[in-house]
């Protein structure tokens, strides 16, 4: 009996150390083909480095954004244009209550007046386009900022 206990134990540590050395051969076998090569140790680090430019320029944007908008906001500001497009709409009316006013009136003098009114109307209507105009531009820009 004791014979055949000491050659099973012979076997299982033979096979034990078999086993052994297989997979400290397998894991050393693994770890050569999976060690990173020169190439792809600087795609890894310039992968990080754009990674970490990716998040601080982001950061900047973000810190940013809001002086952005103020100015954008401020730049693109149409009330001043608003209010002047009021006043000259008022104008026009007031300019047509005179020529209706004038049609009663002398004809050598209604004459004079009428050309004055229409010269100031026709230069309110231009200053309404060009108003208008940037109105316009101001607009799209706000839009597309």
């Amino acid at each position: 009996k004791r014979g055949v206990k000491k050659a099973a134990a012979a076997a299982s540590s033979g096979i034990g150390t078999a086993v052994s050395a297989g997979i400290t051969a397998g894991i050393e076998a693994y770890n050569r083909g999976n060690q990173p090569t020169a190439d792809a140790l600087l795609e890894q680090e310039r992968r990080v480095r754009m990674g970490r430019c990716r998040l601080e320029t982001s950061r900047a944007m973000m810190d940013f954004l809001p002086t952005l908008k103020k100015a954008v906001l401020k730049e693109t500001d149409v009330s001043r244009e608003t209010e002047e497009l009021k006043r000259l709409r008022i104008e026009k009316k007031e300019i047509f209550n005179k020529k209706e006013e004038n049609e009663d009136a002398n004809a050598d003098a209604n004459q004079m007046v009428t050309k004055e009114l229409n010269e100031r109307e026709d230069f309110i209507r231009e200053r309404e386009r060009c108003l208008w105009n940037e109105i316009k531009i101001k607009s799209m820009t706000r839009l597309v900022t």
